[in-house]
């Protein structure tokens, strides 16, 4: 029995396959991060009560707990998160394996780490059906205006669900219509407002840009090649698509480099500043940065392979800390789950997630047993892995041994991620409650969460360090020679038409 175990114990520390991600910012506690094996399809988390950097178990048998609506393998995600003083909550969504939307409401086991689920519904019940390969991405806007939802629908445009405070999903509109190259969105939005930026690859030039204005309709543009302006008419989501072309006499100063039009995925930033950014990793497998930066879309300088490293796979997530700037990025990169620090603009060296709380006791309740907690959490998906083991007395010596080595190489990487998660504590307090932002009441569920903040949409660098970081001269205004509309409360922040 005792070989047994020792040999399901070797086969568990194998890697997983990785498949989208997605990421948001919990206030007090920092980021957190989903990730779908697409090996299994269980979509594996970190630990919900991690501070500072995430702690992403080994253990795959570690997934969100989604039975009523198991996840597509593949699925796009979105997610956002809050903790209201008591408890901690993250609301996700993704596609279920009819291609339905699904929002699952999840309620974090502060002691072990593991998320319960307290609720999952289908949310895109009567709207346009989603693309094959939809992306995902979510708003969270406050107690009064609720949440949005993008999505790709099979006619080629972006669309929106909302729910609002009278406790029921519905269809809105579409967002973006024009020209799109791949089914990737990438959306970003203040706190507690509903100025959305969303942007989709229009083509293997170009960003197609929709913004939402104060007069419920989304602003239609393109960079670094803009759209060619309709006589006394300003593009929005109403423009008939077939009246919608570049413009051919305008002549970019810069190119968005090693794109070809097919990112796998796009996460977009804003910081304090109201500076927004686009992160996307081309197709050389490295990441690259375009930002909007003093009223124009700016190309930004890369940073090295320390603190951007190669991606395996071009997923990316964000989280962020609006008022803050902290700024994480996470990718694999070399096989591993790393994050990409940019807090205030700083970019540090890029480190691997840990796996476990290094100052944590493990000796009785380790997070990383499926036997730990709350079992219901494990049951949502396994590895699928079957073992058959016949075992003699040599087999028995020599998966000992092989444990003596594993377990040596184990303390090595343990002592690594101890370093990095050491690192981490310390900026553990700098988390604080300062982000306050209204309620989202979400009345069919059993909670009322009072406090939220952002999805895995993120924010940049700061203002001035962001001056360091571009070439002046790539300037592109993004609403050329076009009357500025008030847009709502806070008019004043995006003046970017000249």
């Amino acid at each position: 029995m005792l070989s047994r175990r020792l040999a399901l114990g070797l086969l568990a520390a194998t890697t997983a396959s990785a498949g989208r991600l997605a990421a948001w910012w919990t206030n007090d506690y920092g980021p957190a991060l989903l990730m779908q094996d697409d090996a299994s399809g269980g979509l594996r988390y970190s630990l919900c009560n991690s501070r500072g950097t995430p702690i992403f178990p080994n253990d795959t048998s570690i997934v969100a707990p989604l039975l009523s609506f198991p996840p597509k393998k593949g699925t796009a995600l979105a997610a956002g998160g809050w903790y209201d003083t008591r408890s901690i909550f993250a609301s996700i969504f993704y596609f279920s394996e009819r291609d339905e939307v699904v929002n699952s409401m999840l309620k974090c086991d502060q002691k072990t780490g593991r998320w319960t689920n307290t609720g999952d519904w289908v949310i895109s019940e009567g709207a346009p059906t989603p693309a094959n390969n939809s992306d995902l991405n979510v708003a969270l806007l406050g107690e009064k205006d609720g949440y949005r939802v993008l999505y790709n629908g099979q006619d080629g445009a972006v669309h929106v669900l909302a729910y609002n405070n009278n406790g029921a999903w519905r269809y809105s509109n579409v967002a973006y219509n024009d020209s799109s190259s791949a089914n990737v969105i990438a959306s970003v939005y203040p706190p507690a407002d509903l100025n959305i930026t969303l942007l989709v690859p229009r083509d293997d030039k170009n960003l197609g840009l929709a913004r939402f204005y104060g007069d419920n309709t989304w602003r239609i543009e393109s960079f670094p090649r803009p759209l060619k302006q309709l006589s006394n008419q300003t593009i929005t989501n109403n423009t008939n698509p077939a009246n919608l072309q570049l413009n051919a006499t305008f002549i970019p100063n810069y190119s968005l480099p090693a794109w070809d039009g097919k990112p796998k995925s796009m996460v977009m930033a804003e910081d304090s500043k109201w500076t927004r950014s686009v992160f996307y990793v081309g197709n050389d497998s490295q990441l690259y940065q375009v930002g909007n930066l003093n009223y124009k879309w700016l190309l930004f300088d890369r940073q090295d392979s320390t603190a951007w490293p190669r991606s395996d796979n071009g997923f990316l997530a964000i989280a962020n800390d609006f008022k803050s700037d902290s700024l994480r990025l996470f990718y694999m990169s070399d096989g591993k789950l790393i994050q990409a620090n940019g807090d205030k603009g700083n970019w540090k060296a890029a480190q691997a997630l840990p796996s476990f709380n290094a100052t944590a006791d493990t000796s009785n309740n380790s997070t990383a047993n499926p036997n730990t907690g709350n079992s219901e959490l494990s049951s949502g998906a396994k590895a699928g892995i079957g073992v058959g083991v016949t075992l003699g007395v040599l087999a028995i010596v020599g998966i000992i041994v092989a444990v003596l080595l594993l377990k040596r190489r184990q303390k090595k990487k343990q002592e690594a991620e101890a370093a990095a998660a050491a690192t981490a504590a310390q900026h553990g307090n700098e988390l604080g409650g300062e982000m306050k932002s209204p309620a989202t009441t979400y009345t069919a569920t059993t909670y009322t969460p009072t406090e939220l903040h952002s999805d895995h949409t993120g924010t940049t660098a700061s203002y001035s360090n962001y001056q360091q970081g571009y070439n002046p001269n790539q300037v592109y205004h993004e609403l050329p020679a076009q009357p500025r509309h008030a847009e709502m409360m806070g008019e004043g922040h995006y003046k970017e038409a000249p």
